[in-house]
């Protein structure tokens, strides 16, 4: 009993943290069944890897030694940047309680130990990040990262150096004073409207899925308006995979099913919903009966998983889920 109390309770404390991030949550639930896991290899020294990525980043410079210096369309007036204003103590606990629940090696203190005593510590924090906000710099132990080699794609070769990228964690507190950093930018660039219209990245409210709506928007028009319209894109080899994939993960949670709650296992399939299928739904509009039906499918296998219902069965339960999910 005391075994199956622990399980419960860690997943639990998992949701809670990252329920409000369903792709979160999923990264998280993902690695915790050893989805996309590589062994470690023995073959790849680290002075290999070292040396790999020094001789692609000297590579990258000097293929684009010779490139003209970009091109910049001058700022009104009106919308000059003259320093950054000096950061509170509660700007730096919200900040802090913000943080995701992870860590790294270069970090003298776990994120979660950091949020428990975040009232104590903050003011330190805010002295420290108020010194380099007067004075332009950033500190150069800020400036290290710890620097992790990962598969570029799960199915590629793990002991040929090439089949990596270099991953770069810097420290949670270099973490702290970027965001605190982009808050400030990030406003000052949306009240002086100097944001493109049109772009989707790294903003609120934003994200791929208005990118993909304003194309398809784009090309509804053009087509109601009786002109040409043709789309390329690119690096879309995994796009079919989606329901494939969703069905992979409702079997890998079948098999952990004993040792969650209904609750619990309601908020993983909720979040699998929201995180992989029900995105950019607005584009589906007019596509095959057949990848409808597939789609739906795999619908009726996440109500089936959490309700042992049919999989074919068409309740009020599985109707409640779905509004549940998507509303």
């Amino acid at each position: 009993m005391l075994c199956v109390w622990k399980r419960q309770h860690f997943w639990r404390a998992k949701i809670d943290v990252e329920k409000s991030s369903p792709r979160q949550l999923w990264r998280s639930i993902d690695a915790l069944l050893g989805r996309g896991r590589v062994p470690p290899v023995n073959a790849i020294s680290a002075e290999h890897f070292h040396r790999f990525f020094d001789d692609k980043a000297a590579s990258v410079r000097s293929a684009t030694a010779g490139t003209p210096p970009p091109l910049f369309q001058s700022a009104p007036g009106v919308a000059s940047f003259q320093h950054f204003q000096p950061v509170s103590v509660d700007d730096v606990v919200a900040v802090v309680r913000a943080l995701p629940d992870k860590s790294c090696e270069s970090d003298a203190l776990p994120t979660n130990l950091l949020k428990a005593v975040v009232d104590i510590i903050a003011p330190f924090l805010t002295n420290l990040f108020n010194s380099s906000l007067a004075n332009g710099l950033v500190p150069e132990a800020f400036k290290a990262a710890f620097i992790s080699p990962r598969l570029k794609k799960s199915g590629m070769d793990p002991v040929d150096v090439r089949s990596y990228r270099p991953i770069s964690n810097l420290s949670v507190v270099s973490k702290l004073l970027e965001r605190l950093v982009a808050r400030q930018l990030l406003a000052h660039l949306d009240m002086s409207g100097l944001l493109p219209r049109l772009q989707s990245a790294y903003r609120s409210n934003h994200s791929t899925e208005t990118a993909v709506l304003k194309v398809l928007s784009d090309i509804l028009l053009a087509i109601d308006a009786g002109d040409l319209s043709a789309l390329v894109l690119l690096d879309l080899s995994a796009v079919g995979k989606t329901v494939s994939a969703c069905f992979a993960v409702l079997r890998q949670l079948r098999s952990v099913r004993r040792s969650l709650p209904r609750s619990i296992l309601q908020s993983l399939v909720t979040s699998l919903v929201l995180s992989r299928l029900d995105y950019g739904n607005a584009t589906l509009a007019g596509i095959s009966t057949y990848l409808l039906q597939r789609f739906q499918s795999a619908m009726n296998s996440a109500v089936w998983l959490v309700f042992s219902s049919s999989k074919f069965a068409h309740s009020l339960t599985s109707l409640r889920f779905f509004s549940n999910c998507t509303g």
